[in-house]
């Protein structure tokens, strides 16, 4: 079905409106190739109803599709935690077990080398002890002789 155009006509009224010649034949021409165009080719209602009827069923496809890899996803990502959940479990005892045999082996060590300088600090104690004995006993020695020899020099002195 075609309906006339008077493709005259629209170039003396886009003229009257300012349009100049060549400008308002060449848009005369584009309206008539538009008109002219099969309407056999363009989409009815129907066709119209049909694409949109696949295009939902292509939505919802791609929706359930969707959803199926976001719960696969979803799992994986929760079995992947678990994982690294238990392997760090895993970690931080053997870490902990580690540190603490460290502190254990530590604590010995510090614990032997405290002792061995509690012994050379009694064994020094005690030679400063033996020093200070002879001092004291050579001191009272040599007073005593001092003392003799005072009391003897008195009773010299008397004597004569």
């Amino acid at each position: 079905m075609t309906l006339a155009l008077d493709t005259l006509a629209i170039v003396r009224r886009l003229q009257a409106a300012g349009f100049p010649e060549g400008q308002a034949e060449a848009v005369s021409t584009v309206i008539r190739d538009t008109h002219d165009t099969d309407l056999g080719t363009l989409a009815t209602k129907a066709d119209l109803e049909s694409l949109r009827a696949a295009t939902k069923t292509d939505f919802d496809g791609l929706r359930a599709a969707t959803k199926t890899d976001l719960d696969s996803l979803r799992a994986a990502t929760k079995a992947d935690l678990d994982s690294l959940r238990a392997a760090t479990k895993t970690d931080l005892e053997s870490l902990r077990a580690a540190t603490k045999t460290d502190l254990d082996s530590l604590r010995a060590t510090t614990k032997a080398d405290l002792r061995e300088t509690e012994l050379r600090l009694e064994a020094r104690i005690e030679a400063v002890k033996s020093d200070i004995i002879k001092w004291v006993f050579g001191a009272i020695g040599f007073q005593t002789v001092v003392i003799v020899g005072a009391a003897i020099t008195i009773a010299r002195l008397f004597v004569k």
